[in-house]
């Protein structure tokens, strides 16, 4: 959560396991953190493979970083007090490594917090875009209930 993440998530080659390959393919997932662009990334990639044969390239234009949204405003400090009062627990900012739809908002909104009032078990994030992925009725309940306080509180200001 402090720096660009790296994930090859395809690799490419052989059709089988006793044959070598003529080429190889891989792709690779960066989760680009704030601070960081994609030309910096792809400039740290081609010095890393060096004078290899390697050829590096996007295969869509990438997602530059999101900006960072204030901690000061007073929509952090409603969405931060109700997450406070709801989980009964110190709020913090955070940083959210995943790619979301929020950078959609950017444009139409001078800040995006991407926040969900989930109680997770450590078990329970395995699930998180994998096998039978589920949210449980508990969670379900406590979101519709956060966001209609939220509804409610943000719009009698």
């Amino acid at each position: 959560m402090l720096h660009t993440t790296i994930a090859p998530t395809m690799l490419k080659g052989s059709p089988k396991e006793n044959v070598l390959p003529q080429d190889a393919t891989a792709w690779i997932n960066y989760r680009i953190a704030p601070g960081d662009t994609s030309a910096k990334v792809m400039a740290q990639a081609k010095s890393a493979v060096g004078d290899l044969p390697v050829e590096l390239a996007w295969t869509k234009t990438p997602d530059e970083p999101s900006k960072v949204s204030s901690t000061t405003s007073e929509s952090w400090k409603t969405l931060a007090g109700l997450a406070a009062a709801e989980s009964q627990a110190p709020v913090t900012p955070g940083l959210v490594t995943a790619g979301t739809d929020s950078r959609y908002l950017a444009s139409v909104a001078d800040d995006v917090y991407r926040f969900q009032p989930l109680v997770l078990k450590v078990e329970e994030t395995k699930m998180i875009h994998g096998t039978d992925e589920h949210v449980s009725l508990a969670n379900v309940e406590r979101m519709v209930r956060f966001y209609q306080r939220l509804i409610e509180t943000a719009g009698s200001r």
